[in-house]
């Protein structure tokens, strides 16, 4: 159990629920477990995603066009070893919302300063180690780019210093976004993140457009990250009023726990980079930059979709963490099916959509050189059992219980990495064998232990949660899948018609089943009042225009149904 902070002792500012509406802005929140705003902090979460993916789709090609290949291809790798400056954090602001969601739950505000601040401290400790390590791996740059123009080699170096920058920046800050998700204020830290963002990126179009080079595009991200985190930090303190992070509010016992709580975390974090940031190093090592870039587009549509589904999953740790103080066990159980099943029903489509279109996908995205069809199929496939399984995990983060789940993790990462340097180094495998050493591991360790882990802990069986949340997902996906197959024989040559074709057809076929099985009742029930809404909004207009003109006040309005006006439609 993820074990609270001591209670406050009188004139230690210590104040209980009723006053913590008060003192910490949780104005008009009866639900502290945040269930009332589930489905908007999901909805939120996914259309902020969708800023990063379209980012994400346009920026890559922008490089390839104006700086090169082999400039994707340094980008790509200074951005794996800048993230493996980010194990200096050793986790530990994963906790932050964890502790921020109990100490609301019990009313305890002292503790939630008393928190934030000994996090903070650590990390501003953490982010100076990490601006040191960015200007050592300065040094490192020509040895590993030693092959390369004394240009390129040049701009590895600023790119590498200014995005570590940017992490310091980043790891400096962080406590107060988690102080926002803490609060069940997905929406504002979704908003400040997705449109910092986009500014960020149309900026770093543009500066390539006008002739700019990586070093430029290193420099605007470190902007990017500076505004960005300003803001987080200021909408932290709006939204929780009594929110005061100061030296004298951090304690040593407190931030000992949550960096016990972070470390099991670190597990995971450092699991993530041997899977994936390992296979980016090696590959540039074994195979060079270029191919690197092949494999990289191919992998950031994996990592698209699971930030989707991470975005939804992200919501329920302080949840879980929330309902496990109130003790409400039979919650929990309904919350894992629940979001399972969610989580499936997104990522079934999406699945089967790079497994059968993948190439397709590639090369209307980046062209023909990057169309990699079979690597894309075995990360697609490798990576599903551990997306639909998230939820799982991120539960038993909020249940402060994911420690041997961190520990199988690490195995299976480094069981992954080796595997890859085998294939690179010895079988000479190429991509596939890449992929296939990635997906194997990590299949095994977070999409069967974790979900059997995390049904053994809320005492749910096994065999009915699998039943519960897969098989709704599973038979309203078969004929958008159809269709997908279909396409691909029939438009063999012509990629782009058959991923327009497919996506289309099978869309359709999709949207009346996920209309009946898929969408929450509450959510259908807005969305009908919205398309009422609009349904009347037209006709009116349509009357309006209709209407003999015979004076400044002859043309007639539809009426209103009685007690409503277009603002209750919102």
């Amino acid at each position: 159990m993820c074990s609270t902070t001591s209670e406050p002792k009188a004139g230690e500012g210590g104040h209980r629920i009723a006053s913590l509406d008060r003192k910490t802005g949780s104005r008009g929140e009866g639900d502290l477990a945040g269930r009332d705003r589930l489905v908007g902090n999901v909805l939120g979460s996914w259309a902020a995603q969708l800023v990063f993916i379209v980012a994400g789709f346009l920026l890559p090609r922008v490089i390839d066009r104006h700086v090169g290949q082999e400039a994707l291809g340094v980008w790509d790798f200074s951005w794996s070893l800048v993230s493996y400056f980010g194990l200096v954090q050793v986790g530990i602001v994963a906790s932050v919302n964890c502790y921020v969601a109990r100490n609301r739950a019990a009313g305890n505000l002292a503790g939630l300063n008393s928190a934030v601040s000994s996090v903070t401290c650590l990390l501003i400790a953490m982010a100076a180690t990490v601006l040191m390590l960015a200007t050592g791996a300065v040094f490192v740059m020509p040895i590993l780019f030693r092959d390369s123009a004394p240009e390129m080699i040049t701009d590895a170096k600023w790119v590498v210093f200014l995005n570590g920058a940017g992490l310091a920046v980043q790891i400096a800050f962080s406590a107060f976004n988690s102080v926002l998700t803490g609060c069940f204020r997905y929406g504002i830290a979704n908003a400040i993140c997705a449109g910092t963002y986009a500014a960020t990126a149309a900026c770093m179009i543009a500066a390539l457009v006008l002739g700019g080079g990586l070093r430029s595009l290193a420099l605007v991200h470190l902007g990017g990250e500076a505004l960005l985190w300003g803001m987080v930090y200021l909408a932290a303190h709006r939204v929780c009023p009594g929110l005061r992070v100061r030296l004298s509010s951090a304690r040593w016992s407190v931030a000992r726990d949550m960096a016990a709580f972070g470390g099991k975390m670190f597990m995971f974090t450092v699991s993530d980079l041997l899977q994936g940031q390992a296979a980016g190093i090696l590959i540039a090592v074994f195979l060079g930059p270029a191919v690197l870039a092949l494999y990289s587009r191919a992998m950031a549509l994996i990592r698209n979709t699971s930030a989707m589904v991470g975005r939804l999953a992200t919501v329920l740790t302080p949840m879980a963490s929330s309902l496990e103080t109130m003790g409400e066990q039979q919650e929990l159980r309904g919350l894992l099916v629940k979001a399972t099943r969610y989580v499936t029903y997104s990522v079934v489509p999406v699945v089967l959509t790079l497994c059968l279109l993948g190439g397709a996908v590639l090369r209307v995205w980046m062209g023909a050189n990057y169309e990699q069809d079979a690597v894309l199929a075995i990360l697609a496939i490798g990576h599903f059992a551990a997306m639909f399984q998230r939820p799982a995990f991120n539960i038993m983060v909020g249940l402060n219980l994911h420690g041997r789940l961190g520990l199988v993790n690490l195995a299976a990462a480094i069981l992954s990495a080796a595997l890859m340097a085998a294939a690179l180094g010895w079988l000479r495998a190429g991509l596939e064998g890449v992929a296939l050493a990635l997906v194997v591991p990590l299949t095994l360790a977070n999409g069967i232990y974790t979900p059997m882990c995390t049904c053994r802990r809320v005492g749910l069986p096994f065999g009915r949660y699998v039943f519960q949340s897969l098989k709704g997902p599973i038979l309203c996906a078969v004929p958008f899948g159809a269709c997908l197959l279909a396409a691909r024989i029939t438009f063999a040559d012509r990629a782009g018609v058959a991923l327009a074709v497919g996506v289309g057809t099978g869309g359709l076929v999709l949207a009346p089943l996920y209309w009946r099985y898929a969408l929450p009742p509450r959510l259908k029930e807005k969305l009908r009042k919205v398309l009422s809404c609009v349904y009347r909004a037209c006709d009116s207009r349509k009357t309006l225009t209709s209407a003999p003109e015979s004076g400044k006040d002859s043309a007639r309005v539809a009426p209103q149904p009685k007690g409503e006006t277009p603002a209750d439609c919102l």
